[in-house]
């Protein structure tokens, strides 16, 4: 065990977080629901933003928790192939997904980050896109992107819909 935490360690660096996202001790219960809640629509005044966990691509279990961050502080998580939606401001901002740990990955090694300026009445997706093949002996990734509309309804309704809360 200790020398599974020392090769992690050594194949994952600390690396300073996005400054988009929260602090690395924070942690999520994630649950998901296949039952879709109803099709989400701004809020007045605000853009509204989905976040896609897709771990089409990620062959191993247990699948990782994705933690999503905006300017700073962390909006909620998702867990395997989901979603969630949030509410934003108009105006610019960073956005960031960091696995909450995994496989003896410590929190915040795998992650990725973008910005951009929300429109009051938009919907924008993200996705964090993981890959990893155990057979291949390389460490997983994420891809995180923002992805065309289409793609992202086409994929929020394919995927459970996540609840979470922050772990005391």
């Amino acid at each position: 065990l200790m020398a599974s935490a020392a090769l992690a360690q050594a194949q994952y660096p600390e690396r300073p977080p996005f400054p988009s996202c929260g602090p690395n001790e924070t942690k999520f219960d994630v649950k998901n629901d296949k039952n879709l809640p109803p099709a989400a629509q701004p809020e007045a005044g605000k853009a509204l933003v989905y976040f896609i966990q897709d771990n089409s691509e990620f062959t191993s279990y247990p699948r990782p928790t994705t933690r999503v961050g905006v300017d700073g502080g962390w909006v909620g998580a998702t867990h395997g192939d989901s979603f969630f939606y949030f509410s934003v401001d108009p105006g610019e901002h960073n956005i960031c997904a960091s696995w909450q740990a995994w496989n003896g990955i410590p929190p915040g090694r795998v992650m990725g980050a973008a910005h951009f300026n929300a429109a009051p009445g938009k919907v924008y997706f993200f996705a964090a896109k993981n890959f990893y093949r155990a057979e291949f002996h390389r460490p997983p990734i994420m891809h995180f992107v923002r992805m065309p509309s289409d793609e992202g309804r086409f994929a929020s309704g394919k995927y459970s819909f996540s609840t979470f809360r922050e772990k005391h």
